[in-house]
């Protein structure tokens, strides 16, 4: 491992949008600490930090190994889905490559985690440093131990209605008990676990993902829309947004919350009431947006920005906005920030990058 240091050119508002009122001319230099794992070619789609220290990161695999197989077990949840997969290394003369590390002293170095899933993750969600879930090609898998040991509570293969649907699960957990899983497939669906995955009870009234949950309130998410429960789930109502794709919503709190879609970042005070649009000088649509108190981080589809002095959004007043993107021609798919001054950036060809402000 090494440091790059890389300078880093602030991307002033004539090139992104040539009607802004307000240019930014500043420039301001990002060293990134290069901490990609040595002869590990992994495309890296999901990084969970639980601290400064303490975080675990999953991807896919150059070469897929999986085919399926002849079906040899079942859920059934609701009326309509089973949920059956099996699956075996197509290739058995070949070894997959490990696709889950984690590490313990702050991305320095990643330790493989052995997985009874090797052919790809797409998203890590963990309770605290020992409890945690994956969704992936293969389903949802669980381990109490840091990944010691695993259990696979959800298949990704559904028979329903006479058809057969295959997708990846997004997952969302409040506690180690209560979490929620919404099939990302042809036919979505959601399902809800009180006792940490043992058992799944399909919500029969909503299809989303779910974002926030708090008793009473909580919401979902769709490509393109939002809905929202203040009845613990019982009606559900679609809030009244108008914007073409949400990518990310982030919570601050039930009531404050913004919305990541397009060149624009959508807040609302109230729960969903009344909105605020505020366009962001930035080049391509907002994938992922992280707020602390004056600080956020944007993703766009090739770029990393970085906002100081936003204490809210005001559309009078263009916060500072410096261009954080690294010059190579990697492509950065997700980032991660515990802190306003810490953070990540992956992607593939086994990229991780390391920022520390």
């Amino acid at each position: 491992m090494k440091n790059i240091n890389h300078l880093y050119y602030l991307v002033t508002v004539i090139l992104l949008y040539s009607c802004e009122p307000n240019g930014i001319e500043e420039v301001k230099k990002y060293d990134w600490k290069d901490v990609s794992i040595q002869s590990v070619n992994v495309d890296w789609r999901s990084i969970q930090m639980l601290d400064e220290k303490n975080g675990f990161i999953g991807g896919y695999p150059k070469t897929q190994f999986l085919e399926e197989v002849l079906i040899s077990q079942e859920q059934i949840i609701g009326n309509d889905f089973i949920y059956n997969v099996d699956y075996k290394y197509a290739k058995s003369s070949l070894v997959p490559e490990t696709c889950f590390y984690m590490t313990t002293d702050g991305g320095e170095t990643w330790n493989a985690i052995t997985t009874p899933f090797r052919n790809g993750i797409s998203q890590i969600c963990f309770i605290n440093n020992r409890e945690g879930y994956v969704s992936c090609i293969e389903g949802v898998f669980k381990t109490n131990n840091k990944g010691e040991t695993w259990q696979k509570i959800l298949y990704s293969t559904v028979f329903g209605k006479n058809q057969i649907y295959r997708g990846q699960y997004r997952l969302y957990f409040v506690d180690n008990l209560l979490g929620y899983a919404f099939f990302d497939g042809i036919n979505a669906f959601t399902l809800k676990t009180t006792n940490g995955g043992s058992t799944w009870s399909l919500i029969e009234n909503i299809n989303g993902e779910f974002i926030y949950q708090k008793s009473p309130i909580s919401y979902t998410t769709t490509k393109n829309s939002l809905y929202k429960t203040t009845d613990n789930q019982a009606t559900w109502t679609k809030l009244n947004i108008n914007t073409n794709y949400i990518y990310n919503v982030f919570f601050q709190t039930a009531d404050y919350f913004l919305v990541a879609s397009d060149n624009k970042i959508i807040e609302t005070m109230d729960g969903g009431i009344t909105w605020n649009f505020y366009s962001m000088p930035i080049k391509y649509a907002t994938r992922k947006m992280i707020v602390f108190d004056k600080v956020v981080y944007a993703l766009d589809t090739e770029n990393i920005y970085h906002f100081e002095d936003f204490t809210r959004i005001d559309a009078t007043k263009t916060p500072s906005m410096y261009y954080m993107t690294k010059e190579l021609n990697e492509k950065i798919y997700n980032i991660c920030f515990p802190n306003s001054s810490f953070g990540f950036a992956i992607g593939d060809n086994g990229m991780i990058l390391k920022y520390v402000k």
